[in-house]
């Protein structure tokens, strides 16, 4: 059974895609449920979309401080909407 993954990411997504190829070609054995950003527009998104995998941006900058994003609940919604 294939394990469930969400992967971050932040630009070109070179590792996202090789991640993706290996999976295709069943070199792994991984749902990808999500990929998640936080610069928008990178690359990545756009490699995890042509592989129709859901993708998001979440935009650190809104937080006063790492804590503070790190305590948001914005993950916790995103993986309660993929079940």
């Amino acid at each position: 059974m294939p394990i469930n993954v969400a992967i971050l990411v932040s630009g070109n997504g070179s590792n996202i895609q090789a991640i993706i190829d290996a999976n295709k070609n069943d070199v792994l054995n991984i749902n990808i449920s999500c990929v998640i950003a936080n610069i928008e527009n990178c690359f990545a998104l756009k490699r995890a979309d042509i592989a129709n995998i859901p993708n998001y941006f979440i935009d650190h900058k809104l937080y006063q401080n790492r804590d503070m994003f790190d305590n948001e609940n914005e993950l916790d919604e995103i993986f309660s909407g993929l079940k």
